[in-house]
């Protein structure tokens, strides 16, 4: 509801025009690995807490691999100090594991010396939750914007 308000809003704002397309794209399918996975759903008695050096994660996998699709849009920057950016448009993580329910997971989030946060996820998902990511096509609607402006129309 709140997407079909804010259509109309951003038309007559931005003086907005889009329109839907079919196109075949680039994702990365998050299935489960030759040995299993290694996660089990969370129970009600499951406190979640997570571990120390660890990241907590609780929810469905679809949003594991919406997390993942956006981390895989930042590169890994040397000094952790400096906040990193996005280089570009994020690649869709689709969950192909089959697995139900919400899990809690604790990751630790060592990353690859010199490597790149793929490399690096593709270890943890294999390593730690018995899963991987597999390149794949996809064909899916996407929003095209043909013009906006820059600046919004006055209120």
């Amino acid at each position: 509801q709140v997407l079909a308000m804010l259509r109309p809003l951003l038309a007559e704002l931005f003086h907005l025009l889009a329109h839907r397309e079919t196109r075949e794209l680039r994702v990365f399918e998050m299935v489960v690995d030759k040995g299993g996975p290694k996660i089990l759903p969370s129970t009600d008695s499951e406190t979640g807490a997570g571990k120390p050096g660890f990241r907590h994660f609780h929810g469905a996998l679809q949003q594991l691999a919406n997390l993942i699709a956006v981390q895989l849009a930042i590169p890994i920057l040397d000094d952790p100090g400096t906040p990193g950016r996005a280089n570009g448009a994020t690649v869709p993580v689709v969950d192909k594991t089959g697995l139900p329910g919400v899990y809690d997971i604790d990751v630790n989030m060592s990353l690859d010396a010199g490597g790149d946060m793929l490399a690096s996820w593709q270890r943890i998902l294999r390593e730690q939750l018995g899963l991987k990511l597999e390149s794949s096509k996809l064909q899916a609607e996407v929003l095209v914007v043909d013009s906006a402006d820059q600046t919004p129309t006055a209120n």
